[in-house]
């Protein structure tokens, strides 16, 4: 079990109010047109790596896309899940590192792209902006 502190604990409730979330309503709208232009269409699993507190998930779920959203941080999952009324969204605090490969990812800092190999026919995007993460 980690027993790392949350470093979001304390902001948690202050990131909404404040517009730390400004991404979403921002890049929302392409982000919906990258899936579907890469035929990810409604319907299909995306995994929000870095969620936060869910502004993002939603507003893809709200598109009918099947969303599981991820993060470090178990206040933001729990200020997440307190936004999603509806329960649309399966919430999960983990560390990204420890997950296994996944069909779609998306996170603010995304780059949708293919895969090396086109013969595979899925669709990924890539998160981090480090080289070492591509």
């Amino acid at each position: 079990m980690d027993t790392s502190p949350d470093p979001y604990a304390g902001i948690g409730r202050h990131y909404d109010r404040h517009g730390w979330d400004w991404y979403a309503p921002t890049y929302g709208s392409r982000l919906l047109a990258l899936l579907e232009e890469s035929g990810i269409g409604p319907g299909a699993s995306i995994l929000d790596a870095g969620c936060g507190t869910g502004t993002l998930a939603l507003l893809l779920a709200e598109h009918g896309y099947q969303l599981t959203g991820v993060d470090l941080s178990p206040r933001m999952i729990d200020l997440a899940r307190v936004k999603d009324a509806r329960r649309v969204v399966a919430w999960r605090t983990g560390d990204l590192r420890t997950l296994s490969r996944t069909s779609s990812i998306t996170s603010p800092r995304s780059e949708i792209g293919r895969p090396p190999s086109p013969a595979s026919g899925s669709t990924c995007a890539r998160t981090g902006s480090s080289s070492s993460t591509r």
